[in-house]
């Protein structure tokens, strides 16, 4: 049985709710993200970005139609490498309205910089 499976709405087992609720903060903190921070932006027209990707390099990040990611010479600005940022989130939209978006994690302020 998965971990997440044993608790369902209506079940008041309150020490499976305790178990799943450290099981949940344990795997939140085991591992980490990794976000986009502002100073990886290059502004673009209409309000849209670049990212230097991986930080301090000359390639910027190119999100595929299938969500994969790529990376192109510095200066490309296609549709898969064009995004905009909205709130904590950077979205690419590689094949426009008739497809799918994506959501990579933005910090707009780090710790250290």
């Amino acid at each position: 049985m998965s971990k997440l499976e044993y608790y369902y709405p209506g079940d008041h087992n309150w020490s499976k709710m305790m178990q799943l609720s450290r099981e949940i903060k344990v795997m939140i903190l085991t591992e980490t993200i990794e976000a986009i921070h502002s100073h990886q932006l290059n502004p673009q027209s209409k309000g849209q970005v670049t990212v230097n990707y991986p930080a301090g390099t000359a390639t910027v990040l190119s999100v595929q139609p299938d969500g994969s990611v790529q990376t192109r010479p510095s200066g490309a600005n296609g549709p898969y490498e064009l995004a905009r940022v909205q709130g904590s989130s950077l979205v690419y939209a590689p094949g426009g309205v008739n497809g799918k978006a994506y959501l990579i994690p933005f910090a707009a302020s780090i710790p250290n910089d």
